[in-house]
């Protein structure tokens, strides 16, 4: 693979990929990652529990992509939390992420396109989809995959998830448009979902159970107070457990 950064490329190929797939897609999955750097989901999960560990190690290893979307990112949740979505325009953005308008026209293309690649990158949209690729892999495990790099990535990105919630009349067409991307990684975990259903490791509807799943995600996360700063990988497994096991004792219920 050809690296296309400014300076010597990491010697480790995850890494190596992962910088070139920035470069390309800051919207980036980890599922595509993994098929880049020509290793197993497992194997980049093992290594890198989320895509924050991977650009941290960027760092650390002096190969960091071009922070650009990232900076344009931060600039639109920190202008949408004080001025609304609606209100929130290229312009706004590109003072507060220190560029030019003409600069964030070349990488997004317009100010839907902005939103589109925003919602890629700061929601777990891709997350969602990952399980997919595995139709018979063991629930509870790929469970625990998905939850503790979904937690990680709102905990992050806190922000992200507030502006979905109580939008002004003017912010509701964009906000749908958000939340129609996110729709389709819960359609895609539905899917994945009705393959266990049908295989009777679950019952349910498998729509419902996409739904409750994502939700006990999101209000974990909400809910936290701004001190909490517990493992993600110990609350994927307490949410896990919850979604498979439920929290009544049958010992103590029969």
């Amino acid at each position: 693979m050809t690296h296309t950064g400014r300076v010597p490329p990491t010697s480790d190929p995850i890494l190596t990929a992962a910088r070139d797939l920035s470069e390309r897609d800051p919207g980036w999955a980890m599922t595509t990652l993994a098929r880049e750097a020509g290793v197993s989901r497992a194997t980049l999960y093992r290594r890198f529990p989320s895509r924050d560990a991977i650009v941290a190690a960027l760092a650390r290893s002096g190969d960091a992509p071009t922070d650009l979307p990232n900076r344009v990112f931060d600039a639109f949740e920190q202008v949408a939390a004080r001025k609304g979505i609606a209100a929130t325009t290229i312009a706004d953005v590109a003072e507060a992420a220190g560029c030019g308008v003409a600069t964030l026209y070349r990488h997004f293309a317009s100010r839907e396109g902005l939103l589109s690649a925003y919602a890629a990158a700061r929601t777990p949209r891709a997350l969602l989809g990952e399980l997919t690729l595995d139709p018979t892999g063991p629930l509870r495990e790929l469970l625990q995959v998905l939850a503790t790099h979904a937690v990680a990535h709102l905990t992050a990105h806190r922000a992200a998830l507030g502006l979905a919630f109580a939008p002004s009349p003017e912010e509701r067409p964009i906000v749908a448009h958000l939340r129609a991307l996110e729709a389709e990684g819960r359609t895609q975990l539905a899917a994945w979902l009705a393959h266990r259903v049908a295989t009777g490791e679950l019952r349910g509807d498998p729509s419902a159970l996409a739904r409750a799943f994502v939700g006990m995600l999101a209000a974990n996360v909400l809910a936290r107070d701004g001190g909490d700063d517990r493992d993600p990988a110990d609350e994927a497994t307490a949410i896990v457990d919850l979604f498979l096991d439920g929290c009544v004792d049958q010992g103590a219920a029969s």
